[in-house]
């Protein structure tokens, strides 16, 4: 607190005043109170945090380093170059899972009319605050995407390696443009509105990035269920079968590591054959053969080791997942064990393997630092199930005191 104008100048009391009312919403004496009990209530938070000790052995146990491999498998890449997304497929699913689409449709049904535009789309996003000059590489991403369509490429493969929207993994597939496509909707209807069916848009530029739509087709009232129906049996197909196989080839990786093949050689082969033996997606005539592009994919799945991490690290930054990964590296005890089941992930699975467990080199030199840090987790873990014992005690007796929070009232007469 600001208690003197100046630093040769004795204790201004007003100045005091005004500062604690600035800072604290309160008046001198309910001040006074407040950081009685605060005080009060800090030493007891001390009593309760310095009964916590750390041992050495415990310490070492806590700070010792795993190396891991791991194979990381991203849904969306199955769903856009493994399973077999065919309409005879989606059909045999949607007649399997009928209960299913019924009540999704009762959702979704609202958002199908007559004679709506069901379009394709490629996206090519525009980052935020993107300068003007920044934005031509994009515009010419989305340009060569446009052309290699207007030459007879595939659309749902140029979506696949192009588009960054959620419908590049159902072959570009939007549905029916309408308002419910939220940002960028306007512009794409204006566009849509003088195509034909099976005529491609020029790029076209909203919020979200660079477009280019297709119109499919402008939905007979006569359709409308019909074809919206099969949309949405085609999200759910897609969502169900990229889970499933990712699930396998993460189950395989499993498998033929523990009987004693390399995890990064086996991702590389079991990715070839994964797109092997889908049927390709026509090329534009007289286009180069090259590697799968799928092979080459931003999502494809990842061989990485991870550097050196301790038991409340994580070898996979960024990755979100439902289990530690880092527990479940420290119960691997061998160099080169497998963890048994695939870990899911936000977007995936992610197959684990031991690569090195050893104590931390620097142990010696940090032991220090290394048990402080430890006996403040620690301790607040220990004041944490204390409060928590508190009040499970109390029970009803239970009382909070009724000013907190409440505006002091030698604060509102200023």
């Amino acid at each position: 607190l600001r208690v003197r104008r100046t630093a040769s100048e004795p204790f201004d009391y007003k100045l005091y005043e005004r500062e604690i009312r600035i800072l604290a919403n309160r008046g001198p004496r309910e001040f006074r109170a407040m950081q009685e009990r605060e005080l009060l209530a800090e030493r007891m938070r001390e009593l309760v945090r310095s009964r916590v000790r750390v041992s050495d052995a415990e310490a070492r146990f806590l700070a010792q380093r795993a190396v891991v491999r791991t194979a990381r498998l991203d849904r969306s890449w199955f769903a856009k170059y493994v399973i077999d997304a065919s309409d005879e497929a989606v059909d045999r699913f949607g007649f399997e899972q009928r209960a299913q689409i019924d009540a999704g449709w009762n959702e979704e049904k609202g958002g199908w009319t007559a004679n709506c535009p069901r379009v394709r789309e490629v996206l090519v996003p525009l980052p935020p605050l993107i300068l003007d000059d920044d934005k031509n590489p994009l515009r010419e991403k989305a340009e060569a995407a446009r052309k290699r369509l207007v030459s007879g490429e595939s659309f749902a493969r140029v979506a696949a390696e192009v588009s960054a929207a959620d419908s590049a993994e159902l072959g570009g597939e939007v549905g029916c443009l309408s308002k419910r496509y939220g940002i960028g909707a306007d512009e794409l209807l204006e566009a849509v509105e003088s195509l034909k069916p099976g005529e491609i848009s020029q790029v076209i530029e909203t919020p979200r990035g660079y477009h280019v739509v297709q119109l499919v087709e402008r939905v007979p009232e006569a359709k409308v269920e019909e074809v919206g129906r099969r949309h949405l049996a085609r999200k759910l197909y897609v969502k169900f079968a990229a889970d499933e196989a990712a699930r396998r080839f993460a189950d395989t990786l499993i498998e033929r590591t523990k009987a004693g093949e390399k995890l990064e050689d086996l991702v590389r082969t079991l990715s070839e054959e994964a797109v092997a033996t889908k049927k390709a997606a026509p090329k534009a005539p007289g286009a180069a053969s090259a590697e799968h592009p799928a092979l080459l994919a931003a999502d494809r799945p990842k061989f990485e080791v991870s550097p050196p991490f301790v038991r409340t690290g994580n070898p996979l930054p960024g990755v979100s997942t439902k289990e530690s990964l880092a527990a479940r590296a420290f119960e691997l005890e061998q160099p080169d064990a497998v963890h048994t089941k695939p870990i899911e992930t936000d977007s995936g699975f992610v197959v684990l393997q031991l690569k090195e467990l050893a104590a931390p080199d620097e142990y010696a030199k940090d032991k220090a630092e290394v048990l402080e840090a430890l006996r403040h987790f620690k301790g607040m873990d220990a004041l944490t199930r204390y409060v928590a014992d508190l009040r499970r005690k109390a029970g009803d007796d239970l009382e909070v005191d009724a000013t907190f929070g409440r505006e002091p009232a030698e604060a509102r007469t200023e």
